[in-house]
C-alpha cells in the first residue's frame, strides 16, 4: 500500500469582548477601575486572539511487511516498518494588554490606568520597545478623576511553534500487542515566543520584553500497548 497520510488545518478569525478582568489571567493592570462606570471597563477579552491557525498531520510511512516498499526478510521488515511521523503546526496572533500605572492602589480611589496620548503602538516593535510609553501620562494628583486608557487596547507579540514526533512499533509475540518508542520534539525549530511587556508605563522597563516561553524540548519514551 501507498503511504498513509492524514492532516488537517484550522484557520480561526475572531474577536472577542466583555467588561470584565475575568479572562485576562492577572495581567498588569487588570483592575476594575471604577466600580461606578462598569461600561468604562468594555474591551477585548484577555484571551482573545484574533488569528489562530492550526495544521496537523500524520504519515505512516510506506515501509514493511503489507506496504509499498518491503523486503522478503522479516528482520528486514521489523527494522524498517511500523514508522509515522506526526507535527503540529501553531500560530496565534498576541494577547492584549492593559497599560497600568505603578504604585496606584485602586481602593484609595488612585486611578490604576493613564491618561491615553497617543495610540501607543509603534511600526516595528522589539523586546526592547514593544509600544511607546511617552504614549501614556499618569493622571496628575490632582485631577480627581480616573484615567481615559481603556482596557486591553494594546497587544503582545504573537507565537509560532512546530511540534513533531516519530513512532515506531515493534508487533510482539502475542496477537494485538505491540511495543511503542516514541521521540517527541517540542518547538522543534526552537522559535522564541515572547511573553508580554511590561505594561507598567511609569517604570523604567515600561515596554520591555524579559519573559519568553519555553526553548526546544525533546523526550523519548516507550509505550505498550495491550
Amino acid at each position: 500500500t501507498l503511504a498513509r497520510l492524514a492532516a488537517s488545518v484550522v484557520d480561526t478569525y475572531s474577536k472577542s469582548i466583555d467588561l470584565s478582568c475575568s479572562g485576562d489571567f492577572g495581567a498588569e493592570g487588570c483592575e476594575l477601575q471604577n466600580a461606578y462606570n462598569i461600561n468604562a471597563e468594555r474591551g477585548v477579552s484577555g484571551f482573545d486572539l484574533t488569528h489562530n491557525l492550526s495544521a496537523s498531520w500524520v504519515w505512516q510511512l510506506p515501509f514493511g511487511s503489507g506496504n509499498r516498499y518491503s523486503s522478503g526478510s522479516r528482520l528486514v521488515n521489523g527494522v524498517i516498518g511500523g514508522w509515522q511521523v506526526n507535527g503540529i503546526l501553531s500560530f496565534y496572533s498576541g494577547r492584549p494588554f492593559t497599560p497600568s500605572v505603578a504604585g496606584a492602589n485602586q481602593y484609595l480611589g488612585q486611578p490604576t490606568r493613564p491618561d491615553r496620548l497617543r495610540n501607543g503602538a509603534v511600526p516595528n516593535p522589539t523586546i526592547d520597545q514593544w509600544f511607546d510609553p511617552t504614549a501614556f501620562a499618569p493622571v496628575p494628583a490632582d485631577a480627581y478623576r480616573y484615567g481615559n486608557s481603556g482596557r486591553d487596547i494594546l497587544t503582545g507579540p504573537g507565537a509560532v511553534s512546530v511540534d513533531t514526533s516519530v513512532f515506531k512499533e515493534f508487533p510482539m509475540f502475542h496477537e494485538g500487542q505491540t511495543l511503542q518508542f516514541r521521540a517527541e520534539f517540542f518547538n522543534v525549530m526552537n522559535h522564541a515566543n515572547f511573553g508580554q511587556p511590561d505594561g507598567r508605563i511609569n517604570l523604567p522597563t515600561a515596554g520591555i520584553i524579559g519573559s519568553a516561553g519555553a526553548g526546544r524540548q525533546i523526550q523519548f519514551a516507550l509505550k505498550y500497548l495491550f
